[in-house]
């Protein structure tokens, strides 16, 4: 009866945040694009004409309106931190804040997630130090916040994600007998997010989430993964982000390797390859939610069998970038010379 109390109180949470990103959404768009919030096409953008970005802001207030309605807890530490990088995130979206700046307070933020962790609860299980385990989980949830920066260029990706990695952590922390005190706020990041897409998922975008949404929310994102991780469940930690994990590293370090400027905007991402080469956001976006609900059962397994879990992840995530590839060969084929 208490699994279904909460399943029934997530679902309105959800709900309720979709109405509320959903409206909100939708009358922040032309004070986005009064404001100078706007997305203008150029040789590294993967979209046509000036869109409004920073429709990740609407989409956080939403789920935190919804939380607050249903009188669920907020960790105040994470909420700061939440709240701050959007407003950082959404000067940048309209006056460009240098990289150093940024990285600063991405790193700032981890470390008080970091440090807000009882002096008990470890990530990595006690199999290291205190220090590197804390130095390990600040490293991780920068990079969480900086790789949603990164896989956030075609229409609906960073979106699907999120739903993904949230449903994946309900579906995991559900079965606990304690439940998660993050569970709310996964719930309501999910249906905001649904808002959103209703928004961005198109053809052609009516707005972005922009710096003020993709980096908040691969914070959140992260955060659920150090739960996950916390409680033990480590395989599922690395399982459900595995597609922007593996896109954004490979490409970070090939970059790299190559003396480029990797934090520079590029469309040199294994998903914007495969959109430039079929031509279309959105079967790109099919290809990795079907490649996400694959790893959503595999998380399930890890419960169970970690490794095998695991190793049916990185096969995943190789066959992701084979369709994608190949799905590119075909169209290329069909089209004629």
């Amino acid at each position: 009866m208490q699994h279904m109390d909460n399943f029934a109180a997530l679902s309105v949470a959800a709900l309720l945040a979709f109405a509320l990103a959903a409206i909100g959404i939708a009358l922040t768009i032309p004070w986005l694009r009064a404001f100078g919030a706007v997305a203008d096409e150029n040789d590294r953008t993967m979209h046509e004409g000036r869109i409004p970005k920073g429709g990740g802001a609407p989409l956080l207030i939403a789920a935190f309106v919804a939380i607050v309605i249903l009188g669920s807890p907020l960790d105040p530490v994470l909420i700061t931190c939440l709240a701050s990088l959007a407003a950082l995130s959404l000067i940048n979206d309209r006056h460009s804040v240098p990289f150093p700046i940024r990285l600063l307070a991405h790193f700032a933020a981890a470390s008080a997630i970091a440090l807000s962790l009882p002096g008990d609860v470890n990530a990595l299980q006690g199999t290291v130090p205190y220090w590197i385990d804390r130095a390990v989980i600040v490293i991780a949830l920068a990079w969480m916040m900086n790789l949603y920066n990164f896989m956030d260029g075609i229409n609906g990706i960073a979106g699907v994600e999120t739903i993904a990695i949230s449903v994946g952590y309900l579906a995991i922390v559900g079965s606990a007998p304690s439940g998660s005190a993050h569970s709310p706020l996964a719930a309501a990041a999910i249906g905001a997010t649904a808002g959103f897409l209703i928004w961005n998922l198109r053809p052609v975008a009516r707005v972005f989430l922009g710096d003020a949404g993709s980096v908040p929310l691969g914070l959140l994102m992260g955060v659920l993964m150090l739960d996950l991780a916390v409680r033990g469940y480590w395989a599922a930690a690395l399982i459900l982000p595995a597609t922007f994990v593996a896109d954004a590293s490979l490409t970070l370090l090939q970059r790299m390797a190559a003396g480029e400027k990797f934090w520079q905007a590029h469309k040199s991402h294994h998903y914007q390859r495969a959109a430039q080469r079929l031509g279309a956001h959105l079967p790109v976006v099919g290809m990795v939610t079907c490649a996400n609900g694959v790893l959503i059962v595999l998380a399930l397994w890890s419960l169970a069998a970690p490794w095998l879990a695991l190793a049916g992840a990185i096969a995943t995530v190789a066959l992701l970038f084979w369709a994608q590839d190949q799905a590119g060969r075909f169209r290329s084929s069909d089209s004629g010379p």
